[in-house]
């Protein structure tokens, strides 16, 4: 079984993996907050910024996934420099120096918000941020890339769109087509982790299999072997008639008792 170390445990993705991946992986954890339900995982209270303590946390380690960052698109300077800059740097460094095998980075689809929802964006375009945590995947990619080149060792950058409960969706969301839910986003770490050794180095979209795509996810699917399951338009239909029935049959009942009183 996979050693695996997860940066973020206490996050939402974080929290998700460990969960979703307990029987597939051997799990270490970290979070500078305190992690509940570790399910006998083991668990280290760390910051990101505490190169040494990371080293050290990566001793054993296959592959490391890196989950924590500040995750607001509205977080300043004073946010993005210790825990997506440094913190990125010194996760590598850690990697590299504890001979790993493989780092996955959880990036965002926000190195490429820039460009007009016209057409899906493919992971060959420059990068195109609008605001500081955008800037700060796009440094974690850069970074990612001179590790990868300097260093034994394989780092992959998933570019996440917006990560949802499949049973959350409706129509009227206006960002369906940059999901990618829970489940798919379990295949897509997995793919990620057990991808080739020959994948070196690479920046992969990381989409369900929606019908109108945000991203280009067909490099994800060829090279990684990700295989997305859910259409996030499909669901919110779904999700739509089921709200739909469940509130008529809540009104007959309601109707049939007022004219029982």
């Amino acid at each position: 079984m996979r050693r695996l170390l997860l940066t973020g445990a206490a996050g939402k993705i974080g929290t998700h993996l460990r969960h979703a991946l307990r029987d597939r992986y051997a799990w270490v954890l970290t979070d500078q907050k305190e992690v509940d339900k570790t399910s006998g995982q083991p668990f280290h209270q760390a910051d990101v910024t505490d190169l040494a303590t990371l080293t050290g946390l990566c001793e054993g380690i296959d592959t490391v996934v890196h989950c924590a960052a500040s995750s607001q698109i509205t977080a300043g300077w004073d946010e993005v420099l210790p825990n997506n800059i440094i913190g990125l740097y010194n996760i590598l460094q850690a990697a590299a120096a504890a001979h790993c095998r493989r780092v996955i980075l959880a990036g965002s689809y926000h190195v490429v918000f820039g460009y007009a929802p016209t057409q899906p964006v493919s992971p060959t375009w420059p990068v195109y941020p609008v605001n500081l945590y955008g800037v700060s995947k796009v440094w974690a990619e850069a970074v990612a890339a001179v590790f990868a080149q300097n260093h034994p060792l394989s780092v992959i950058c998933l570019r996440l769109g917006v990560v949802s409960a499949a049973e959350t969706l409706r129509p009227t969301q206006p960002n369906l087509a940059a999901v990618i839910t829970y489940n798919d986003l379990t295949r897509l770490f997995v793919a990620a982790i057990e991808a080739p050794a020959a994948v070196k180095f690479g920046c992969f979209p990381g989409l369900s299999n929606n019908r109108q795509k945000r991203l280009d996810i067909d490099e994800s699917v060829r090279v990684l072997g990700y295989v997305p399951q859910d259409d996030a338009f499909a669901l919110a239909l779904a999700n739509q008639r089921r709200w739909g029935r469940w509130r008529s049959g809540v009104q007959r009942k309601l109707k049939r008792w007022l004219g029982r009183s």
